[in-house]
């Protein structure tokens, strides 16, 4: 054989290799990263048409031979921190001492807040004024907490976090609260960080779920299938100041969520059985507002309140968390691998084709689609706001991932 058939026959041979391979093999981890530059403004901004793409954003990176910021891992867990809040995204990226905010409906890049160390933990929370970053080094050096303000990126206090993982900083109205272990809360200044208060948690605490005003204090008291609450106790985050609120008429079961409504939402479990009942109090007066045999489904996200009938014996539906009254009920489901309820009255569901592809489809009560995307590669994770939904997509196999895109969708 001649030298140049031999050469065409191991290019032939290369090639087939090339083609058959998972795509994860040909992209080096850094390959593909964007510097800072604006993201690719395909929509129409805050006019896109629901299901139009509003920008994408390519993968950015630390740095010529660090990984991507959007990397997954195992099934695709995304490794960065994305948050959201009505007109801000933040996304806070581990290994790169970085955040970075972007205006959530045109993907310009707003600032870019350098931690000082490229943790190997990173994550947080946003509202309208503050950004909140918690930062944890490889090297298992102590934590901190950084607020930032959520308009400029600057820094405006920091401390240490010392206990790790048992240790969180949550943005409540307008206090930061610091949930110090199983042992105590204490309420910061998000203007200074300055200590505003502590309170001790009661030596049976089982759990505290919080509004804007109040911590609520569940406690681990009488029988899990029999126990009843007369009272609650609750913490005022403004001042500290610890109360009890009684309830008008005993209530069973565990307190499960603070609903914005201003609803206490508490869910019973009959034992050995899988008879759930729900009952929401109003947060002011105690007063029960409605009781229902349904359980809180964890699939199906809303300002509503989702529910499923006891026993798994029928669809999901949202009901108004005051009334109780069924507001939607979810069209029979398809295959997704997310889902939850708009409050427009639409379930949002991700679909995925055999090609690797898919889409993000709303679907109307009565089953036919109220809009749908464009085809997408994999898409992996979504946060949403009212009116925003951003997914990040990878093109290669879901155990491979390795995130180069976040797309801007409009929702309504």
């Amino acid at each position: 054989m001649s030298v140049k058939r031999r050469i065409r026959a191991v290019a032939w041979v290369l090639l087939v290799v090339v083609v058959t391979l998972d795509p994860f093999y040909l992209i080096p981890g850094s390959a593909g990263c964007a510097g800072p530059s604006p993201a690719v403004l395909t929509g129409a901004g805050a006019t896109a048409a629901a299901g139009t793409v509003r920008w994408r954003m390519a993968v950015e990176c630390g740095g010529a031979s660090a990984s991507p910021w959007f990397t997954t891992e195992d099934a695709g867990a995304l490794k960065s921190d994305v948050f959201l809040t009505r007109d801000l995204l933040v996304v806070a990226p581990p290994g790169h001492g970085v955040v970075t905010g972007y205006d959530l409906l045109t993907g310009r890049r707003r600032w870019t807040y350098d931690v000082g160390d490229p943790s190997f933990h990173m994550w947080g929370s946003a509202s309208a004024q503050w950004v909140m970053i918690r930062s944890w080094p490889r090297a298992g050096r102590m934590g901190r907490y950084q607020v930032l303000d959520a308009r400029t990126g600057q820094l405006r206090w920091s401390q240490p976090s010392p206990l790790g993982y048992s240790e969180g900083l949550d943005i409540l109205g307008d206090r930061l609260v610091l949930q110090q272990d199983y042992s105590e809360l204490v309420g910061l200044d998000p203007q200074t960080g300055h200590e505003l208060w502590r309170v001790a948690r009661p030596r049976n605490y089982r759990s505290d779920h919080f509004d804007d005003s109040f911590a609520y204090i569940d406690l681990w008291q009488g029988k899990v299938g029999a126990r009843t609450l007369d009272s609650i106790e609750r913490i005022d985050l403004r001042t500290g100041e610890v109360s009890t609120q009684p309830l008008a008429e005993p209530v069973a079961g565990f307190l499960e969520m603070v609903h914005p409504a201003g609803v206490l939402v508490f869910e019973r479990w009959e034992a050995g059985r899988y008879e759930q009942g729900t009952t929401a109090v109003d947060t002011e007066t105690g007063r029960v507002l409605w009781q229902r045999p349904a359980g809180l489904p964890g699939y199906v996200k809303s300002n509503g309140l989702a529910m499923r009938p006891s026993g798994y014996k029928g669809p999901v539906m949202v009901v108004d968390p005051r009334s109780g009254e069924v507001q939607w009920q979810a069209p029979p489901r398809r295959s997704s691998y997310y889902e939850w309820y708009h409050d427009e009255g639409y379930l949002l569901q991700g679909e995925s084709a055999d090609d690797g592809k898919g889409t993000l489809v709303a679907v109307n009560p009565d089953s036919t689609i109220r809009w749908q995307t464009q085809s997408l590669p994999r898409p992996r994770a979504v946060w949403q706001t009212t009116d925003t939904l951003v997914v990040s997509t990878c093109p290669t196999r879901y155990s491979r991932c390795n995130v180069r895109q976040l797309v801007a969708i409009a929702i309504s």
